[in-house]
Formats: structure tokens, sequence, C-alpha cells
């Protein structure tokens, strides 16, 4: 893990209405992330956690605050730019794999090279090499529908990583899977991570999971607090 800062939020706030009164969903988070740098973020229920990754993944906009990814302001981009940028720059790994079932393990995997207008062939080639790396080599030609739960969430991480993004947000990856599968996981982040140096901002109620983060911190009542 490197010092250089990739990640960096000031002062986000989300408020919503309800009629007359406001909700704070996020009160003044302070945040920053390093090159290579893993962290969970825990919470309980409605405290926020799904709100503020969307936020980091240009997904939501704050009510006031800044999000920079490499000294670029991501909320200052306009909509065409952002999907852009997000497709470049931020992986995004759901609790549900979200994965097109119609499309093979390889296929998932190549389609955001082929949305930024990657050549299929070395679309395809990349992502082979890290259907390798996530140990699915004999899966390439397989549908979701034919994998496991945590075959289809390493297909997921895969996808995530084609791009050489420099920031993967995970929202509850360990969710649907048994304790085996969700350490296995953790392992794979563990090694990806080390051959990628992507940094990694993990949504978890899974605290052995969490455990297995550089960084642990907490959203409560708005902010982020560490529980080291």
């Amino acid at each position: 893990m490197s010092n250089e800062v990739v990640l960096k939020c000031t002062d986000i706030k989300r408020y919503y209405q309800q009629g007359p009164q406001e909700l704070k969903v996020l009160d003044g988070v302070e945040f920053s992330a390093n090159r290579g740098e893993r962290v969970a973020v825990i919470g309980s229920s409605g405290s926020g956690k799904t709100t503020f990754l969307n936020i980091l993944g240009g997904l939501d906009s704050p009510t006031t605050g800044t999000v920079e990814i490499n000294g670029i302001n991501i909320h200052d981009l306009g909509d065409k730019k952002m999907a852009g940028f997000r497709n470049r720059s931020i992986g995004i790994v759901y609790q549900f794999h979200h994965l097109l079932p119609e499309f093979s393990a390889t296929e998932n995997i190549a389609l955001p090279m082929l949305i930024a207008g990657v050549k299929p062939g070395e679309a395809r080639e990349k992502a082979e090499r890290l259907l390798n790396q996530v140990g699915l080599q004999d899966r390439a030609d397989h549908r979701p529908s034919e994998l496991s739960g945590g075959e289809r969430q390493r297909v997921a991480i895969a996808r995530a990583l084609v791009m050489s993004p420099e920031i993967v947000l995970m929202d509850e990856p360990t969710g649907n899977l048994d304790s085996r599968t969700a350490k296995e996981i953790a392992a794979l982040m563990s090694e990806l991570n080390q051959i990628s140096q992507c940094c990694f901002i993990v949504i978890t109620h899974d605290m052995a999971f969490a455990k297995t983060m550089d960084r642990r911190l907490k959203l409560d009542e708005g902010r982020l607090v560490s529980i080291e």
C-alpha cells in the first residue's frame, strides 16, 4: 500500500426532504484512502452506508461537499463525463452480482472494455486473464445460471477490475455467501489487491470479513469514525 491518496471526501452531507422535515443521512463525512488500501465500512441498517457508496461512485450526488478521485471532483463532471470516468476509474461490486444472464463469464467480464471501445479480441484476452486470476478459467463459457454463488461473485469482482480502476467499491460482497465462500472471497480480494494495487472500499455487516481489511470504519450518526 502506498501513501498516495486516490480518494478524498471533504465535508460530505446528504440530506433528504421528508415533507416539512429534513432527514440527515450523511452529516459532514471526512474520508480519504490511499492507493492499494482496503477499507471496510460498517454500520447499522439505515445508517447511510449505501448512500455513501453511491456518492463515492458518482451514482448519487451529495447535498454539499466534494469527492475527489486523483484530484478530480467527480460531481463536477456532468452525467456523460461521469459515466465515462466511472467506466475507466471505478469498479463496483454489488451484493447481487448483476451479471447479464445471456452472456458467458468471459463476456460479462469483457463488457466494460467493449463499452469503452476496446477491440473485442483485446477485451476477451484480458477477461480470460482475469478469469484465470480468480480461479475460473474452466468456467469461461458458463453463463451465470451455471455458476455457484461464489463463482458468480468472483466473475463480478473480475468485471470490476477489468478496466484497471483506481477504486473498487463493494456493497456487501459476501452478504449472500456461506462463511467458507466468504473467506475464499476475502483471500481472493487480498491477492488481487496486491496484484492490482487498486483501492478497495467495502460496505459490510460481516465483521470477520471486515477484519481482513487494512482499516475499519463505522458510519455513525452521519459520520465516519474509526473502530480500531
